[in-house]
């Protein structure tokens, strides 16, 4: 019955229009929103301003993500990303569009995954803490729907920002040292009735030190709980940025599993490279 859906459905098209026009008005509007020193943008986003701290920033990402014995949301595949910073009340925006490989490892043979939109609130300063709100959203757009979750998910959560290092002065040493743990809560509202129920609770310690914003470590345990399997697993994550120009940003990523099997967001072993401009 559900193999005869329009692919992709009409509600999935409107939604991914409107986000993208929001993204295109926010980059329109640059010129007259100036961005504030203090709303933890470049943060959350992880740019480097190109046009002096009053520009709104955006950029474009290609990733490309190789996974063993994954589940289905860390499985193998490429990625475009958008993003922008700040909009209004929020400093991010990011949509995630995945090309999920239909044979394991292999790049050519990818296909539409399951959509995803991310939205960053401005930071909210208490004392020397920045606490941000955090929603995602996620679409069951997997063509062929074996490639996804087949559910409509919401992601609510928020992200704390402690700074452990920064420079007093000029003469200081130029490292900055920052911890942010990251909490979100996930489950599905609606899709094919023929795929599982989605709960999980997922957790990232996001331990960061930058150097001159040109070089970036990050470790980042990632622990999971699943609420339909009453089970847990986690994932450790190193990562690097290295923004070697102005607009252009390498990475890579390497992760491995902590413990647990089959629990959803983790993965036996991960490397993930990518690109990014920055506009």
């Amino acid at each position: 019955m559900y193999q005869n859906r329009p692919k992709p459905s009409w509600l999935y098209l409107i939604v991914l229009v409107a986000l993208v026009a929001i993204q295109d008005n926010s980059w329109l509007r640059a010129q007259s929103q100036p961005l504030s020193s203090t709303n933890g943008a470049a943060s959350a986003a992880q740019f480097v301003p190109v046009e002096g701290p009053d520009a709104r920033i955006w950029g474009v990402e290609l990733k490309r993500q190789f996974t063993d014995r994954s589940t289905p949301e860390a499985s193998s595949r490429t990625t475009l990303r958008r993003e922008v910073a700040p909009y209004e009340y929020l400093s991010l925006i990011r949509l995630d569009i995945p090309f999920v490989d239909r044979e394991n490892g292999a790049p050519f043979t990818g296909q539409l995954g399951d959509i995803k939109n991310k939205l960053v609130s401005r930071s909210l300063s208490l004392d020397d803490v920045r606490l941000n709100g955090v929603f995602e959203t996620t679409f069951p757009s997997a063509r062929p729907e074996s490639l996804g979750r087949g559910k409509y998910q919401l992601g609510p959560g928020f992200e704390l920002v402690f700074a452990l290092l920064s420079p007093a002065s000029d003469e200081a040493p130029p490292w900055t040292v920052s911890l942010k743990p990251w909490l979100e809560q996930n489950f599905s509202v609606a899709g094919n009735p023929a795929f599982n129920d989605i709960n999980y609770t997922k957790l990232e310690l996001e331990l960061k030190a930058e150097w001159k914003k040109q070089l970036t470590l990050k470790l980042t345990p990632k622990p999971v709980y699943d609420w339909k399997q009453s089970d847990s697993g986690a994932v450790m994550e190193l990562e690097s940025d290295w923004n070697f120009t102005r607009r252009w940003c390498l990475e890579l990523v390497l992760g491995h599993r902590l413990w647990g099997t089959g629990v959803p967001a983790t993965y036996r072993s991960k490397i993930e490279m990518s690109l990014r401009f920055n506009f």
